[in-house]
């Protein structure tokens, strides 16, 4: 995939740009769901974008609590750090690490559910290689709210969308396909667009897919 980024450091790590809007934002929200925790990482992808097979569409990292101890770990923040300089990792996907270090960690327990069945059928570390995930903005919160304006931040994330479908590969939308069409000209017509059904519950499965779609995925997947 053809694609240059641009700061990447600037504009993933708390940005000036972003920060005061979601200053701005916070103001709004203090001790809502939604106030953004600008002190933890912020996630904008997860896995690598410019050689997934598959690429997932979701709105912004949750918070349950227990996310201020990991992204304080020095181990776990570079692997976050790292995924988003695009450096070459054994898990891209580092949801996926298959290591003990990473039992307890509110997204690994996620991937584990949602991405049961392609698990079973490729196997994590193989998966990791294959799929990336897209927030519509990467920073974390109880829950989603609109920002009310497009941070600099989410410019590069929506141009990694439209390279992806120059190349024509499968994209999932896993939540909120009115916010995802509205900033991605074109997706909504999509030919390789893939919808969940229950968005509530968006499990990477047979059953959460149009018949044939997941088979259709599978195959995607297990090709080298």
């Amino acid at each position: 995939m053809t694609f240059t980024i641009k700061n990447t450091n600037d504009l993933n790590f708390l940005s000036e740009e972003d920060i005061s809007i979601l200053e701005e934002f916070n103001i709004k929200k203090n001790g809502t769901s939604a106030e953004i925790k600008t002190t933890l990482l912020p996630e904008p992808f997860i896995g690598n974008p410019l050689k997934a097979k598959v690429l997932l569409l979701a709105l912004n990292p949750g918070f349950e609590g227990s996310e201020k101890k990991w992204h304080a770990d020095e181990k776990f923040a570079r692997l976050i750090k790292d995924n988003i300089e695009f450096k070459e990792s054994g898990y891209p996907y580092y949801y996926l690490n298959e290591h003990k270090d990473f039992d307890g960690n509110p997204g690994h327990i996620w991937c584990k559910r949602i991405f049961k069945e392609l698990i079973a059928e490729i196997g994590a570390k193989d998966l990791s290689k294959k799929i990336a995930c897209v927030q519509y903005h990467g920073y974390h919160s109880k829950k989603y709210s609109p920002i009310g304006k497009t941070l600099p931040s989410q410019e590069q994330t929506f141009e990694l969308v439209k390279a992806t479908m120059k190349l024509e590969i499968p994209i999932v939308l896993m939540r909120s396909k009115k916010i995802w069409f509205a900033a991605i000209t074109g997706l909504e017509t999509y030919e390789h667009l893939i919808i969940l059904n229950n968005p509530r519950n968006p499990t990477i499965s047979r059953g959460n897919m149009q018949a044939g779609s997941f088979d259709n995925l599978l195959e995607t997947l297990k090709k080298n």
